[in-house]
C-alpha cells in the first residue's frame, strides 16, 4: 500500500503541482480517489482479511464508477483520468506509470465461457503504457512496455514494447515509431474506401444528369404536339 503511493507521491512531484492543485486532486479528482481507495482495500486484501476488501470495492464503484478488484495488482505512478466505466479484473496487473483513460476494460476474454476447456486469464501491462477511451485488454496476454492501445481498441494478442495500436481487433501499425505493413494496409484500404465514395457519387450525378436529360427531351415533344395540333 505505501509502496503505491509513495510512487503516486513521487509523480506528482515530478509534475511539481502547487498546494492548491494538490488538494484539488485529492479531494475534486475521482481518478484519484479511486486508487487511494483501492490501494488501501488491496492492501487488506493481502493481509486475507475477508469481505471487507470486496464491500469497499463495491463503494469504489458507487462512489467513483470504477470497478477494480482487489486482488488486481497496480505499480506506482497510476492515473485514471476519467474514472467511468473503467473495469480492472481480478488477475490484471499494472506496471508503474500508467495512463487509464474512461471505459478501459482489463479483464478475461471469455474463451472458457463458449468453448468450455480452453484456458483463460488475465493482462499484464508493462509500465508507461497509455491506455485511451474504450480500449478493451481481454486475456492472458502482455502488454509491451510504453505503448499506445488507441481509443475503442480491442486488443486480444500480445503487444511488443513501443507498439502502437488500433482498430478491431487491434492492429499493431507502429513499433519503435517505424511504420509497420498493418498500416500501410490500412492506409490502402482507407484509400480504396475514399474511390468507392468519390466513384458513387459520380454514378449519383450522372444518374441526376441522365433523368434531367430525359425530361427535357419529354417537354419537347410535348412543345412540338402542340405546335402541330
Amino acid at each position: 500500500m505505501f509502496e503505491g503511493l509513495g510512487g503516486d507521491i513521487q509523480f506528482l512531484k515530478r509534475e511539481k503541482p502547487s498546494f492548491g492543485k494538490i488538494l484539488q486532486l485529492l479531494f475534486c479528482r475521482a481518478g484519484v480517489q479511486a486508487l487511494i481507495l483501492y490501494r488501501f482495500y488491496h492492501f487488506l486484501y493481502k493481509k486475507r482479511i475477508p469481505l471487507l476488501p470486496d464491500l469497499l470495492s463495491r463503494l469504489n464503484l458507487f462512489l467513483n464508477g470504477a470497478e477494480i478488484d482487489p486482488a488486481a495488482e497496480i505499480g506506482p505512478g497510476c492515473r485514471i483520468y476519467h474514472t467511468s466505466g473503467v473495469v480492472i479484473g481480478r488477475g490484471v496487473k499494472i506496471g508503474k506509470d500508467v495512463w487509464i483513460s474512461q471505459g478501459v476494460t482489463l479483464g478475461g476474454s471469455g474463451k472458457g465461457v463458449v468453448m468450455p476447456g480452453i484456458p483463460d486469464g488475465w493482462p499484464k501491462i508493462g509500465g508507461g503504457v497509455r491506455l485511451f477511451s474504450g480500449a478493451q485488454i481481454l486475456g492472458p496476454i502482455t502488454v509491451g512496455e510504453n505503448s499506445i492501445i488507441g481509443a475503442n481498441s480491442i486488443v486480444l494478442e500480445s503487444v511488443p514494447p513501443n507498439a502502437v495500436v488500433v482498430g478491431i481487433p487491434g492492429r499493431i501499425v507502429r513499433i519503435g515509431g517505424e511504420r509497420t505493413a498493418a498500416e500501410g494496409k490500412q492506409g490502402i484500404e482507407g484509400e480504396l474506401k475514399l474511390l468507392r465514395k468519390e466513384n458513387e457519387e459520380l454514378k449519383r450525378k450522372l444518374e441526376e444528369l441522365e433523368k434531367r436529360l430525359c425530361s427535357c427531351e419529354r417537354i419537347k415533344k410535348q412543345k412540338r404536339g402542340k405546335l402541330w395540333n
